[in-house]
């Protein structure tokens, strides 16, 4: 299986939508056998989603991102984990172990407010 983090430095890209640098993990048998780093040369919304299916991602783990890039990942059937924040080992660790962030600390939950309170 393969998953696709966006890099920023070394953690996680806050936005997956101007993130230059991908690492691609190959998982087997709940074990890392590859990371490689690349590097998107556009920046448009489908050509993202485009390379990373020709990558044969699986799964993006990545901080935030807009509507339509994520529309456009999700057309390819790659899913996606966002809103997740911290150093990629870390990150990578949770994530091979099973852990998809909805429970834990690395996630960040939204909140909505209406009229100054919070719902």
């Amino acid at each position: 299986m393969r998953a696709a983090i966006s890099l920023w430095e070394n953690c996680i890209s806050p936005v997956f939508d101007v993130s230059k640098y991908f690492l691609l993990i190959d998982i087997s048998d709940s074990a890392v056998t590859q990371l490689i780093t690349l590097r998107f040369e556009s920046a448009l919304p489908f050509d993202r989603a485009e390379k990373l299916a020709e990558w044969e991602t699986k799964v993006l783990i990545c901080g935030a991102i807009s509507q339509t890039y994520a529309m456009a990942v999700q057309a390819k059937n790659i899913e996606i984990i966002s809103n997740v924040f911290g150093p990629v080992e870390e990150v990578l660790h949770m994530y091979v172990n099973g852990h998809y962030y909805d429970d834990c600390a690395g996630k960040q939950k939204r909140k909505r407010h209406r009229r100054g309170r919070e719902i």
